[in-house]
């Protein structure tokens, strides 16, 4: 993560176009180890995140069509309108902290446990499955609730988007201070629940275009 962070990934990115192919694999194959270490760098570059790509505190995402930029940086930015960069870190963040730990006594009600999430039979899937629609609703509710298409225009998710850079004072939006997302904001926050929850069960992807 440190070697993104000092610039080590885009040095590696620049050099895997180069015409001599030996270097250019060995950048690419160190490329890849990079990405194995940092999950906002993988899905800075990829645009997605498969199911054994585990996210933790600390992961956030940046958005595209920019440089890959360590946390730190983007932090002391000076606040604008551009798109907001999303943060997950419970260490930081006591509601994001509630809410995983509501999830926990939620997900051991309907009789979640590490004997389930290892087995493959029908009456373990159907808790596992029973536990993703609970994270769904919990991510919902707590996101402002089902948005009729119709209605996402009016939904005002930008303003609340303006509104959390205030309070921070920062382009880095963290992820539980928003009360009204957008799918971005739920699928980012899911991929984190998920990983905490239901370990190797969640990927996600970066939608080609906007809504």
């Amino acid at each position: 993560v440190e070697l993104c962070d000092i610039g080590a990934l885009s040095q590696l990115l620049s050099l895997m176009d180069t015409h001599w192919k030996q270097l250019g694999q060995a950048a690419e194959d160190a490329v890849e180890r990079l990405l194995q270490k940092s999950q906002s760098a993988k899905l800075w570059l990829r645009g997605e995140l498969d199911y054994e790509d585990m996210t933790s505190d600390g992961w956030f995402d940046m958005g595209v069509g920019r440089p890959y930029t360590s946390l730190d940086s983007l932090e002391q930015e000076e606040v604008n309108t551009n798109r907001e960069v999303l943060l997950a870190d419970a260490t930081r963040d006591p509601k994001l902290k509630a809410l995983v730990d509501a999830l926990k006594t939620d997900v051991q009600a309907i009789g979640l446990t590490q004997a389930v999430l290892d087995r493959r039979d029908t009456a373990s899937t159907e808790i596992k499955r029973t536990c993703m629609q609970k994270i769904a609703q919990r991510l919902s509710e707590v996101m402002g609730g089902s948005v009729p298409y119709e209605a996402f225009q009016d939904f005002g998710y930008s303003t609340e988007v303006q509104r959390c850079k205030a309070l921070r004072q920062s382009n880095v939006v963290w992820v539980a201070d928003l009360k009204r997302g957008v799918c971005r904001h739920r699928a980012f926050l899911f991929k984190y629940l998920c990983d905490i929850l239901l370990p190797y069960l969640c990927r996600l992807e970066r939608a080609k275009i906007e809504r």
